[in-house]
């Protein structure tokens, strides 16, 4: 305990010292190590300011502005002693996120943050500015769930889902709001869970919400959380009520599709497809452009893990791949550059230590894992006869809940990384700095691929090798690995 009182202070002072201090003093080691000791303060102590208000500086400083917002509002959520002596610094931060909802570009994130700062904003003021702001409201109990609902919001859009169900919980704990808003923080909690694998949980908290508002979004959280848990009839019927209620939410459809196809009802399922992406480009005025390419790829993603079990679409698949990798190339331009020469003036024997790198969700009980696991047991007898040694990473994209006796195997075997709560280009970098040579996808286009993070090229040499027999048709993916049955000659 001792340590942690004295690890507070380290904070105070560094918030004291404000980003003048980091950015003159602090190299990237240094700044990890803040964050490290930032995250423990905020375990230890949850409803302390400290370790937020450390966190949004260092991601002010990192220019990484929605992060930083986001622990800025937590900071000034837990008001304590610690932030009434930083007093100027919290209205510092305040009008650094006065600044981030005037300049930043249109996004859930900002409507949020508006939305936050707006509980916070004294009505007596007649300046127009949100950097005004009466802090008596933070202690007006009547303001806190609009407060925590607003922070869940604002998390769950940079990805951080336990921070996300922390707040929605503590937004419904206080009972105060209406029936239609209270419906989507327990929406949220129920996609939150789902996200890390509680179905029952998420589960639960669809029924919730579905008792209070019939109609919203509940359905389409229910019918995930069912087919999650392998109800694929239920999930089915939940699914298919959603998209008569929500036929413009083009999300509903690509769930029914792929609840169609686990009951081996694939030409349907390809069908619904075909919808949730006519409704899609039918709204593609509510997204903006990267955006729109984006979730359209994700939609012709789905396509493409349905198309095999069809009869007859093989030019539809085809085309289908074509669409996605022009989307892919158009959202995720390769963001990484090697020499160009790589290929052919690298050679395996020259290097001390060369570090391959596998992708895939299914290091875990799965028949990939009847090759794979051969391959590592093969590569570790290569290190202990030869000089030269093989260093084997592997990057899990299925949430930690999926792991089982199969993965414990693999992490003995290997550099072990969950990237699942990783976005595309996080884990990209992630990959980066573990100075990847080669890397394998062992997934192709099934469940959780991560075929856009290759788009960005982390590693010089990436490879397309089992769980997906066939082209992946991303530019970036510069070898398919197969044998004589995988692709017949000629």
């Amino acid at each position: 305990m001792n340590d942690l009182i004295d690890l507070q202070k380290f904070l105070d002072n560094f918030v004291d010292n404000d980003l003048n201090f980091v950015a003159t003093n602090f190299d990237d080691e240094k700044v990890n190590n803040l964050f490290q000791k930032s995250q423990l303060v905020i375990e230890n102590f949850p409803q302390q300011s400290a370790g937020f208000f450390a966190l949004a500086l260092l991601y002010k400083h990192l220019q990484k502005y929605d992060f930083a917002a986001a622990n800025a509002c937590a900071a000034i959520l837990f008001v304590d002693d610690f932030l009434n002596k930083n007093k100027q610094k919290l209205l510092n931060l305040l009008t650094f996120l006065d600044g981030l909802v005037a300049t930043k570009e249109n996004s859930k994130f900002k409507t949020h943050l508006i939305n936050f700062l707006k509980v916070l904003y004294d009505e007596n003021n007649n300046s127009g500015k949100f950097s005004y702001f009466s802090l008596n409201n933070l202690f007006n109990q009547d303001n806190l769930h609009k407060l925590h609902g607003n922070l869940a919001f604002m998390y769950c859009q940079i990805g951080d889902i336990n921070k996300t169900k922390k707040h929605a919980d503590l937004a419904i704990s206080y009972d105060k709001f209406d029936g239609y808003h209270k419906s989507l923080m327990l929406v949220l909690n129920s996609n939150m869970c789902n996200v890390l694998g509680d179905l029952i949980s998420a589960e639960n908290y669809a029924r919730q919400s579905i008792k209070i508002n019939p109609k919203g979004d509940g359905l389409l959280s229910l019918g995930i959380a069912l087919n999650a848990q392998g109800k694929r009839f239920e999930a089915v019927q939940i699914l298919s009520k959603a998209c008569e209620i929500q036929a413009n939410n083009h999300q509903t459809w690509e769930r029914l599709a792929w609840a169609m196809l686990n009951i081996g009802e694939a030409e349907m399922a390809y069908k619904i497809a075909n919808v949730a992406i006519e409704v899609l480009t039918k709204n593609k005025n509510n997204f903006d452009k990267n955006l729109y390419y984006k979730t359209l790829a994700d939609s012709y993603s789905l396509h493409l893990l349905i198309d095999p079990y069809c009869e007859n679409k093989k030019a539809d698949f085809i085309n289908n791949i074509t669409m996605y990798s022009n989307l892919i190339s158009k959202s995720y331009p390769q963001q990484y550059s090697y020499d160009s020469n790589y290929k052919k003036t690298t050679k395996i024997q020259t290097l001390k230590t060369l570090k391959i790198g596998f992708v895939s969700g299914d290091f875990r009980h799965h028949v990939v894992m009847f090759f794979f696991k051969k391959l590592l047991q093969e590569l570790q007898k290569n290190n202990a006869k030869n000089a030269n040694k093989i260093e084997v990473f592997t990057y899990m994209t299925k949430s930690t809940t999926n792991e089982d006796s199969v993965s414990e195997e693999i992490k003995k075997l290997s550099h072990w990384r969950n990237i699942y709560n990783l976005d595309d280009n996080q884990a990209a970098e992630k990959i980066r700095q573990d100075e990847i040579n080669i890397l394998f996808d062992l997934s192709g286009y099934t469940l959780n691929h991560r075929l856009k993070m290759f788009a960005l090229k982390p590693a010089p040499i990436q490879i397309s090798w089992i769980g997906w027999l066939g082209t992946t048709g991303i530019p970036t993916m510069d070898y398919f690995l197969a044998d004589e049955f995988c692709v017949p000659v000629g």
